[in-house]
Formats: structure tokens, sequence, C-alpha cells
């Protein structure tokens, strides 16, 4: 799964871990209301509707490291540069 980008590889590891944490957690939650015979409130169900987004940003988050990607590190730096180039070929900035 390594990529040449060691910021992609840690951004990968990074949603597998939180993606973990956050299913551990809410099943947690869902087997000690269980466990105590409390019905699910609507706070339950709510939490339950959120991993559905929050699976989504992980997979993306994910996928976009993927090694067949490649992508290289954005730096703020870089990514100005590119936003100024693309207005002033626009029109839109006067080229200093």
């Amino acid at each position: 799964m390594a990529t040449n980008n060691p910021r992609g590889d840690a951004m990968l590891y990074v949603c597998v871990a939180v993606g973990a944490v956050v299913t551990i957690a809410v099943l947690l939650r869902l087997m000690a209301r269980w466990k105590i015979k409390a019905a699910f409130a609507v706070d339950d169900w709510l939490i339950v509707a959120s991993l559905v987004p929050t699976y989504g940003m992980l997979i993306c988050g994910g996928f976009s490291q993927s090694p067949s990607r490649r992508r290289q590190t954005l730096t703020v730096l870089t990514f100005l540069r590119n936003q100024w180039s693309k207005r002033a070929e626009q029109g839109g900035l006067l080229r200093l």
C-alpha cells in the first residue's frame, strides 16, 4: 500500500484507524443500551445515521491516497500559485 507520498500513507492509516475507533465506540454504546434494556432513543438513531457520512468521508480520504493515484503533496504555496495562474489566464488578475 505504500506510495511515493509519506503524507498519503499517513492519511490512509489515519482513515483506517479513525473508522475502526468510530465503529467500536458506536457499537459499545449500542451494546450498553441493549444490556441495560433501555429503549433506543432519538440520539442513538442519530449516532447510527451519522456513521454513513463518516464512512463516506473516510472512504474518500483513503481512496484519494490510493497507490494508483500517486498524488504529490500539495502545499499551500503550490495551491496558491496554481490558483493565481488560473485566474491570471482568465483575465481576473494582472500578471506581475
